[in-house]
Formats: structure tokens, C-alpha cells, sequence
């Protein structure tokens, strides 16, 4: 019972510190097609790290690929697997501020959306990450369809507490079409 209230208490506080900027979904979707698949399914992904001149931000190859077994730890006994399929470095004290920039960053680096988990890397106060699209709003091939971290959540990061990649788990679900659990509600059963 105390766990499970800790469990709680931890959703509603990290929903309150607003760590997740991820927008609360205009529909719920109950039909969801993508929890009905049964073959395992291999996500390659292409992290975008984007840093400042001063080299603030910048991430290197191995943190990254803890970023990797993170996500697979996190999604162990799911149908997903990741690699890492790439990563570009790029050095521009504008792009470092992910948020409101998305649209011209993921326009200039996005790599085939579609078939390619892209993870943009960098600054994103005033939260930890988000996605701006949930699977089913817009095409898959639309260049937004992506995820937005802080380089300071990743594994080994500087956010203590919030450094070990669990932020991009965390919005990699909403990319998947996860909500969170307060959103459209919370349904238990008992028996």
C-alpha cells in the first residue's frame, strides 16, 4: 500500500514540477492499433545533439549509448527494442534552446521520420522533454514527429535526481502513443 502510494504521489509531483511538456492529448484514443501488434518491433534512432559555441550541451558518443541501453532497459518485456542508428553534432547557441525552435531544427537535421526515431538533444527549460505530436495527430512522415530532450537528463547527466535517461523512456512512450497515467483518467478494478 505505501508503495503504491509513493508511486502515485511521484506522477502527481512530477506532473505538478511540469517536467514533462508534452501537451495533454486533444483525443483518447481507445482503439489504439499499435498495442495489437505481436512481433517484436527494432526502432532505429539518430540522436541530434545540439550545443552551444562554448560547447555547452555538448554530449558525448558514450553517453548516448547508455541513452540507448536506458531505453531498452525501460521498454524490457515490451515488444520494442532500440539502436542507435546515428548521430549529428551541431553547434549553434539558437538551436541549443530546443523549445520554440523545433519546427526550423527538426526542418534542417530531421532524419526520414517515418522509418527513424529522431531525439533532439539539448536545452529544453523549462522542462526535462516532449514530444509535440502524439503517433496518431499528425503523418508519420512529418518531420515533428520526434522527441526533445535535455542533455541533462541523460544518463550521467547534471540533473540529479532526473540523470539517469529515464526522461527520454519517459517521452519515447508519449512518441509511441503512451499518455500519461492522470491523462483521460485513471481506471483500477478490484476483485
Amino acid at each position: 500500500m505505501f508503495t503504491a502510494i509513493l508511486i502515485i504521489s511521484g506522477h502527481i509531483s512530477y506532473a505538478q514540477n511540469q517536467r514533462c511538456g508534452t501537451h495533454t492529448p486533444s483525443q483518447i484514443v481507445y482503439d489504439n492499433t499499435l498495442y495489437k501488434l505481436s512481433s517484436s518491433i527494432t526502432i532505429p534512432v539518430i540522436f541530434h545533439v545540439l550545443y552551444k559555441n562554448n560547447g555547452t550541451g555538448n554530449v558525448p558518443l558514450s553517453q548516448l549509448s547508455k541513452q540507448i541501453d536506458s531505453l531498452n532497459g525501460g521498454y524490457l518485456g515490451s515488444m520494442f527494442t532500440f539502436y542507435l542508428a546515428g548521430v549529428s553534432w551541431t553547434k549553434n547557441d539558437s538551436w541549443y534552446f530546443l523549445d520554440g525552435n523545433e519546427a526550423t531544427i527538426t526542418n534542417a537535421l530531421s532524419t526520414d521520420p517515418k522509418h527513424v526515431l529522431n531525439i533532439y538533444i539539448g536545452n529544453a527549460d523549462p522542462y526535462l522533454g516532449w514530444v509535440v505530436y502524439f503517433p496518431w495527430e499528425a503523418n508519420e512522415d512529418n518531420k515533428l514527429h520526434d522527441v526533445f530532450v535535455d542533455y541533462r537528463s541523460l544518463p550521467g547527466g547534471s540533473f540529479s535526481g532526473y540523470d539517469e535517461g529515464n526522461t527520454a523512456t519517459h517521452e519515447v512512450g508519449h512518441y509511441l502513443g503512451l499518455y500519461h497515467t492522470f491523462q483521460g483518467g485513471l481506471y483500477t478494478t478490484r476483485r
